[in-house]
């Protein structure tokens, strides 16, 4: 039978930076499954417990540089979708409430490899009173061996 994902170890690196403020640099490193259909793909992970998202199903979608979307649910719930020159809007529920907020995407840079790729993106989120923060964020990906992923549950 064909397997329909591809096991992967998932590398995120990302900073954020308030107006005003010091960067804070994040980094995370964790299994993953890389889903593709018909020139559509999917990266699914869940967030590790040092991330502070609790118990969080993270879902990357993107079919090429138009548009990406971020999907976490579970202890935190957000939706976020990024397109290069445009605005929108998100919210992330956590337990002790919603936070909305303005996104608008700088740029989105998809780079595939035979071993993997990467996914760069650049925004602003705007909470509102000059509460702005520039996000860059680099989310690669590395095909896992499959001997060694039968050992670690996504």
């Amino acid at each position: 039978m064909k397997q329909r994902f591809k096991p992967i170890t998932v590398n995120m690196e990302g900073t954020m930076t308030a107006v005003g403020s010091e960067p804070h640099k994040i980094q995370m490193a964790c299994p993953g499954r890389l889903y593709e259909r018909d020139g559509n793909f999917r990266i699914v992970y869940r967030e590790p417990t040092s991330s502070g998202l609790g118990k969080t199903l993270t879902t990357v979608h993107w079919q090429d540089e138009t548009m990406v979307r971020i999907v976490r649910t579970g202890h935190s719930s957000m939706t976020l979708e990024l397109r290069p020159g445009e605005r929108g809007m998100s919210r992330l529920k956590m337990p002790l409430g919603i936070l909305t907020f303005d996104v608008e995407t700088e740029n989105i840079k998809i780079t595939e490899t035979d071993r993997g790729g990467s996914i760069e993106l650049s925004y602003f989120l705007d909470h509102g009173a000059n509460q702005v923060i520039q996000s860059l964020m680099k989310i690669s990906y590395r095909y896992a061996r499959d001997d060694l992923f039968d050992v670690i549950k996504v």
